[in-house]
């Protein structure tokens, strides 16, 4: 006879109590994962925009820098400047000068524009496009301060015209849609040159910019350019400092 044995055997599973917990630490999980994601992004953000600030802000400096160093050069220089004051067309007032109307509002010896010639073409005769320089205006359009070039100065006027005024006009070197100049502060430094009758001439820069999209995120840079061409110890400018304010040093820091 043929027996057959029936085994019942009993199913378990998971009770409410366990459910809900599983559910909890799920939750933890992804909120833990959205965090991250969150601030992966945030993080991202923050690094290109500091990037973005940084490349512009190097870019103008750069810029400045190098077209600072050449200011008041002509050919035969050397034969054209003795120690007295000198008379050649890249060497009157109006040829490197830091406008009075753009002057520090605390800061002595402090200008936040410089207006220079230098002979571009080495001809020995000065024109219109031998006339450069940089300046913190503010642009007309967004109202955002940009360090900006003199379009159409000659190298005359240095004293006459303000931020915004003519006879010249300003055209922007930094993007205001993007980039917020705070400070552009230049000092000029002017000391005996070594063993001869002349001054060399150190230029220090301070320059810090904010994106504004992001205010906090901001860069200030700083350069300390040594001016190529010399000037008669008997004719020293106005703007020569023989010190920068204490805020400053060398190369300075943007106070």
């Amino acid at each position: 006879m043929l027996t057959i044995s029936l085994q019942i055997r009993r199913e378990s599973g998971v009770s409410l109590i366990e459910l809900m917990i599983g559910m909890v630490v799920g939750l933890l999980v992804l909120a833990g994962g959205i965090a991250f994601f969150v601030n992966s992004v945030s993080s991202n953000r923050e690094i290109l925009q500091s990037r973005l600030l940084n490349q512009e802000l190097k870019a103008t400096m750069s810029l400045m820098t190098r077209e600072i160093r050449r200011a008041q050069y002509i050919a035969n220089a050397e034969s054209l400047r003795t120690a007295v004051p000198c008379t050649d067309a890249f060497c009157d007032a109006n040829d490197f000068a830091l406008p009075s109307s753009f002057a520090h509002a605390s800061l002595t010896s402090v200008y936040n524009a410089i207006l220079f010639g230098y002979d571009r073409n080495n001809n020995g005769t000065q024109t219109a496009d031998e006339c450069f320089g940089f300046g913190l205006v503010t642009d007309p359009t967004t109202g955002i301060d940009v360090v900006a070039m003199p379009n159409g100065w000659d190298c005359t006027g240095t004293t006459a015209s303000t931020p915004t005024s003519t006879p010249w006009s300003w055209t922007a070197l930094t993007d205001p849609r993007t980039i917020e100049i705070t400070s552009l502060n230049i000092c000029v430094l002017c000391t005996p040159s070594s063993g001869t009758a002349f001054y060399d001439r150190n230029v220090n820069i301070c320059l810090e910019g904010q994106m504004r999209s992001d205010p906090s995120v901001t860069m200030a840079l700083s350069e300390s350019v040594q001016v190529r061409s010399t000037i008669p110890l008997n004719s020293k400018p106005s703007y020569c400092a023989s010190s920068c304010p204490s805020t400053q040093t060398t190369p300075p820091i943007c106070p």
